[in-house]
C-alpha cells in the first residue's frame, strides 16, 4: 500500500501541471493569412505561427507587443494582443483581463466603425459594474451590428441596472425576436416587460421561463416573486396616473460657493550615492628632487686668473678652471603609502511624505527640519552661523474645475547634509557640505492622481591618472608606479504630489424621467421606437415621485455571458479575420 502513495502523488501531480499548461490548440494557418493584409509589413504571420506553436501564449504575446512598439496605430495588432491576453487569463494567468480591455479600447479608437471592438470594450465594462460606459459602447456595438443577441442582452442588462426602462424595454423585445428559446433572455424579458407594465407579454415570457428550467425550481420561484412585485408597481402607478400632474419642473439648485477642502499628500525623493575608488600608488611622486645649492646654478664654469709680477720682469700668467654640477635626490624624508587599492562609497537618501489640508484660495504651509549653529573667531570678532535643513512646503488651490482637475501653485524644497557636521570639531577646521532642492510651480492635478512636479538625475564623474612610462604598465609592479583615482557623485532628486478630498462630493442622481444619451442616440438614427405611447411614462413618474419602489435588484437578471471570451483562439482569429476580410 505504501508503495501506492508515491504513484498516487505522482499522477496527481502530473495532472495539476496539464491542467495548468493548457496548451494552445493548433491555429489553422488559412486564419491568419487572412489577417495579413490588416497587419503591418514587417510582422511575420509564419513567425507568429512557429512561437505560438513552439514556445506557448507568453513569448508570441511578446512578439506582438514588441511589433505595437513600431506600429501602435494597427487596430488588428490590438485585437491580436487582446486576443492573447484573454487566452493568458484562460489559461490561470491572473490580471491579464484588464490588459485585454485596455487593448480592446485602443483598437475602438483606431478604428470605430468595427463593432466587435465596441462589443468587447463594453462587455469589459459590463463585468467591472460600469453600466454608464458599458450602455454607450454596446450602443455603438448595436448600432453597427443590429442582430447580435449578446449586444443586445448586454445592452439591456445595462440598462435595467441604470433605471433606463425604455432602452431596456426596447432591447430585450429585440433579442426576444432573435432568440426566443434562451432562458436567461425569457427570465430578463418577463422582469423588465413586468417593470414597464406590459402585463402580458411579462406573464408569457415567464411561463416559456418555466418551462425551461421547471415551475417548481428555485429559480422560477425567485423570478415569479420579482414579476409580481414589479407588476403590483405598475398597477399602483396606474391607479395614481388620473391623480397625477405632470412633474413640476424644480428650480436648479445653485450649487453651494463655499470652497471645498482638500488633503493634499506631497513626496519628495532625494538620493545621493558618491563612490570612490584608488588603484595604485605611484612612488616616484613621493621624491624631493632639489636642484644646486646655495647660490651655485644647476651646472657652470669657474676660472680663476693670476700674474706674478717682479721688478724689471714679466712673469707668465698662471690660473685654474673649475667646472660645477648640482643635483640632488633626497629620499630619506620620502614616505609612502600603502594603500595601494581602496573603494570608497556614501549615501545619502531623504525621503519626506508631509500632508496638508486646506481650502480653495488658501495658503497651506509645511516646515521641518534641523539648525545647525556654530560659533566662529575671526580678526573682528565672533559670530554664530546658522545652517538650516529639512523640508519647506507652500500650496495653494486656486480653481477645482467640473471634470475634478485641481489647478494650484506649488513650491517645494528640500535640503539635508551631504556630510554631517562633527561636533567635536570646530567649524572653521571642517568643510560643511549641504545639498539643496527646490522647486516653484503652478500645476492642474486630477482629484486622486499622482503628478510629477519636478524631477532630476545628476551623474557627476572625475578621474585622474600618473603613471612612470613603462613600468606602469607591467603586472604587479604597476601598483607601485602608477596610480588611478575615480571619483563618481550621482543625485536623484523627485518631486510628487497626490490632491484629494477631505469630503467625498456626492454623486448626483438622474431623474428617470430624463431621456440618457442612449436613448436620445437610438431615436435619433431611427434605430427603436423607445416605448412613447406606452404607459411607461406613468411608472417612470411613479418611481421618480416615490423613489423607495425602485428597486433594481442585482439578482434579478441574469450576468450577461460573453460567448467570444469563451471561444478558442482559433475561432477568435476567425471571427476578427471574417469581419476584415468582407
Amino acid at each position: 500500500m505504501k508503495r501506492l502513495y508515491p504513484f498516487v502523488a505522482a499522477l496527481f501531480l502530473e495532472i495539476w501541471i496539464g491542467g495548468c499548461s493548457s496548451p494552445v490548440e493548433e491555429i489553422n494557418e488559412v486564419i491568419v493569412k487572412k489577417l495579413a493584409p490588416m497587419l503591418p509589413n514587417f510582422f511575420s504571420v509564419p513567425q507568429f505561427m512557429r512561437i505560438l506553436k513552439e514556445e506557448g501564449v507568453n513569448s508570441v504575446s511578446r512578439y506582438v507587443n514588441s511589433a505595437l512598439q513600431v506600429a501602435p496605430k494597427n487596430a488588428a495588432l490590438h485585437f491580436l494582443n487582446g486576443f492573447l491576453y484573454e487566452e493568458m487569463e484562460r489559461m490561470g494567468d491572473k490580471g491579464k483581463d484588464a490588459l485585454a480591455g485596455i487593448a480592446y479600447k485602443a483598437a475602438y479608437g483606431l478604428d470605430p466603425s468595427n463593432a466587435l471592438g465596441c462589443y468587447l470594450y463594453g462587455s469589459h465594462k459590463l463585468r467591472l459594474g460600469e453600466y454608464a460606459e458599458a450602455q454607450q459602447f454596446l450602443t455603438y456595438s448595436h448600432m453597427l451590428n443590429p442582430k447580435s443577441v449578446d449586444t443586445l442582452y448586454g445592452l439591456a442588462y445595462s440598462s435595467y441596472y441604470l433605471r433606463d426602462l425604455p432602452v431596456a424595454l426596447s432591447s430585450i423585445r429585440s433579442a426576444l425576436k432573435l432568440k426566443p428559446n434562451m432562458p436567461e433572455i425569457q427570465r430578463a424579458a418577463a422582469i423588465i416587460f413586468a417593470a414597464c407594465g406590459q402585463k402580458s407579454d411579462a406573464l408569457k415570457a415567464l411561463s416559456c421561463y418555466g418551462r425551461c428550467v421547471r415551475i417548481n425550481s428555485h429559480l422560477y420561484q425567485k423570478v415569479k416573486e420579482r414579476v409580481d412585485q414589479w407588476l403590483s408597481i405598475a398597477a399602483l402607478a396606474q391607479e395614481k396616473s388620473s391623480q397625477c400632474t405632470s412633474v413640476p419642473k424644480e428650480k436648479p439648485i445653485a450649487e453651494s460657493n463655499e470652497p471645498e477642502s482638500l488633503f493634499i499628500d506631497c513626496y519628495i525623493v532625494f538620493m545621493q550615492d558618491e563612490t570612490y575608488t584608488l588603484q595604485g600608488n605611484n612612488f616616484l611622486e613621493q621624491l624631493a628632487v632639489s636642484v644646486g645649492s646655495g647660490s651655485f646654478a644647476l651646472a657652470g664654469v669657474t676660472r680663476s686668473l693670476k700674474r706674478t709680477t717682479s721688478t724689471g720682469k714679466v712673469n707668465p700668467v698662471t690660473g685654474s678652471w673649475g667646472k660645477s654640477f648640482a643635483f640632488e635626490v633626497n629620499s630619506l624624508g620620502a614616505t609612502y603609502s600603502l594603500n595601494i587599492a581602496n573603494a570608497q562609497q556614501r549615501c545619502v537618501d531623504l525621503v519626506a511624505r508631509p500632508t496638508l489640508t486646506t481650502i480653495v484660495g488658501k495658503t497651506a504651509t509645511f516646515e521641518d527640519g534641523l539648525v545647525f549653529s556654530a560659533a566662529t573667531e575671526g580678526s573682528n570678532g565672533g559670530a554664530i552661523i546658522n545652517v538650516p535643513t529639512g523640508t519647506n512646503i507652500s500650496i495653494t488651490p486656486r480653481q477645482i474645475t467640473e471634470s475634478d482637475e485641481v489647478i494650484m501653485d506649488v513650491s517645494l524644497g528640500a535640503s539635508t547634509f551631504s556630510a554631517a557636521p562633527d561636533a567635536n570639531l570646530s567649524i572653521s577646521d571642517q568643510l560643511v557640505e549641504r545639498t539643496i532642492g527646490s522647486t516653484t510651480s503652478t500645476a492642474k492635478a486630477l482629484i486622486g492622481q499622482t503628478i510629477v512636479i519636478a524631477g532630476s538625475n545628476e551623474i557627476v564623474t572625475s578621474s585622474n591618472e600618473t603613471e612612470m612610462p613603462g613600468l606602469g604598465s607591467i603586472p604587479v609592479i604597476q601598483y607601485f608606479f602608477k596610480q588611478r583615482t575615480n571619483n563618481q557623485v550621482r543625485r536623484n532628486i523627485l518631486y510628487l504630489i497626490t490632491v484629494r478630498r477631505s469630503i467625498e462630493k456626492k454623486k448626483k442622481i438622474s431623474s428617470l424621467l430624463i431621456p440618457s444619451q442612449a436613448q436620445t442616440l437610438l431615436k435619433r438614427t431611427g434605430f427603436w421606437s423607445l416605448g412613447e405611447h406606452t404607459t411607461m411614462f406613468y411608472i417612470l413618474q411613479f418611481l421618480e415621485r416615490s423613489p423607495i419602489f425602485a428597486d433594481f435588484r442585482s439578482g434579478d437578471l441574469a450576468e450577461p455571458i460573453n460567448g467570444f471570451s469563451i471561444m478558442s483562439l482559433e475561432e477568435k482569429l476567425s471571427t476578427l479575420a471574417r469581419f476584415l476580410y468582407f
